[in-house]
């Protein structure tokens, strides 16, 4: 949603912080949307919308108010925010190009600092069925690769966006079948069981959690959408964003239970900006 400094300073700032901070390394949590735009958060005066997670996560942390996207659109984003590089330099310049191999990403970089690292979600990068858009093999032929080959010891993720009842989710590498409910829920539910393991263990942890919504076309679970039902503009849209702030909510109360939430950097943000409802 917002930052002041670059994704190759964030990259490399988290690099540093967790090769140099000895026994006390923190925890990582990446969060990001998927299409949702600047103001739609109630902290950001949305006239409908009601996001009370996401507010009180803006009062108690720190607010980056003047954020831009690598890219405007999401697989260059998504590429920049894990390798610190502008598209530019693996020439992704559409939704649906690949990253590539040789691409250092985030996790990449953790690995050898001790840390579990895991990815949740939309990925849009490689080798996940789902993948949709134009690729960019004629630039990079060794394009291409799942989450488990860009760094990531497990992964619960998707080729792209997904509604209800998620069809391509794969779980380091085997396809899982559908799952009943809510997105936000499903890929939120299985980081909070990696991250237990992990706070258990005493492993540092890098959870990238990429939610797939608020991606149109927009499909709620009725009791997200309930409330917003007679009232200006979209409930489907409002509904999905319903999910994503109760389970923002949902993985900072359980980092608070588990007693990791002083040690754990959550950094929330949009891909590429919003798409009206």
């Amino acid at each position: 949603m917002s930052s002041a400094i670059s994704r190759r300073g964030f990259l490399l700032s988290a690099g540093a912080l967790a090769l140099g901070a000895g026994e006390r390394r923190p925890n990582l949590v990446l969060a990001m949307t998927d299409d949702q735009g600047w103001g739609d958060t109630g902290y950001n005066g949305h006239p409908v919308l009601k996001t009370p997670n996401l507010d009180a996560m803006a009062a108690s942390g720190v607010r980056f108010d003047r954020f831009y996207a690598a890219y405007p659109v999401c697989s260059p984003t998504r590429a920049s925010l894990l390798t610190g590089r502008h598209p530019t330099r693996y020439r992704c310049f559409s939704w649906g190009c690949l990253l590539p191999r040789r691409e250092l990403t985030i996790a990449e970089a953790l690995k050898p600092a001790g840390y579990a690292t895991g990815h949740f979600g939309k990925w849009h990068l490689g080798e996940i069925p789902g993948q949709a858009g134009p690729a960019n093999r004629a630039n990079f032929p060794e394009t291409g690769a799942t989450p488990g080959e860009q760094g990531f010891d497990e992964w619960f993720s998707e080729g792209n966006w997904f509604d209800l009842d998620p069809l391509h989710l794969h779980h380091n590498g085997k396809p899982v079948g559908k799952r009943e409910g809510d997105t936000s829920d499903i890929i939120v539910d299985h980081a909070l069981g990696w991250i237990r393991e992990q706070a258990k263990k005493g492993r540092p942890f890098l959870a990238v959690v990429w939610f797939p919504s608020p991606h149109g076309p927009y499909k709620a679970l009725d009791k997200d959408k309930a409330p917003y039902q007679g009232k200006p503009g979209n409930a489907d849209f409002y509904g999905e964003m319903a999910a994503v702030d109760r389970n923002v909510g949902k993985l900072r109360e359980e980092l608070r239970r588990l007693g990791v939430h002083r040690d754990t950097l959550f950094w929330f943000n949009s891909d590429n900006g919003a798409v009206n409802a």
